[in-house]
């Protein structure tokens, strides 16, 4: 489905996104290894996700990224911040979608799905945020004020997810979250 090839483009955007950062950081071999491993998972998950837009004859502000992402890998320094823009037109791209729907079961699922990809999408920014702060010891710039308002985002979109979700889904979601890392960090 169109929403489900989204998701899995967001999700390998994300960790593109990731390796990117931590490889410009960096600039060790094995970090680039896996900067380019992931971007050909990317590269799938873009494949997939044009061929069924394709498919449906849909439009969206989101294809021309997606038939250009070769050329935008070629300045890593700002690829990163062209690809939030880009996450963000595919959840607002998603959003389109799921108001399109007319099975209210299906569009109830939907809604839910995509607050906790906008969560999703709004932690991974958090977490550069905080890496960069950790690593130099302090904000920059803008940097707090960013974090906050992603902050509060990210809160406000997982309160609704969970108010959305069948509580199968957010006892789930619930249960990944408190993972080892969660679990680290709490101690």
């Amino acid at each position: 489905s169109e929403i489900e090839s989204m998701s899995k483009l967001l999700h390998e955007l994300q960790i593109e996104r990731g390796f990117t950062l931590t490889y410009v950081a960096t600039g060790r071999d094995a970090d680039k290894k896996d900067m380019l491993d992931q971007m050909k998972m990317s590269d799938e998950a873009i494949a997939e996700t044009q061929k069924i837009f394709s498919a449906h004859k849909k439009t969206s502000p989101i294809l021309p990224f997606l038939d250009s992402a070769q050329f935008y890998r070629q300045s890593l320094q700002n690829y990163s911040d062209r690809l939030n823009k880009y996450k963000v037109q595919l959840l607002f791209e998603m959003g389109r979608t799921l108001r399109k729907s007319k099975n209210i079961d299906i569009k109830n699922r939907l809604e839910s799905h995509v607050f906790l990809l906008h969560s999703k999408e709004y932690f991974a920014q958090i977490r550069s945020i905080l890496s960069t702060a950790t690593s130099t010891g302090q904000f920059w710039r803008r940097e707090y004020g960013d974090f906050a308002v992603l902050k509060g985002a990210a809160e406000r979109n997982f309160a609704r997810f969970r108010d959305t979700a069948t509580p199968e889904i957010a006892d789930f979601v619930a249960k990944k979250l408190i993972g080892r890392a969660v679990l680290e960090t709490s101690k």
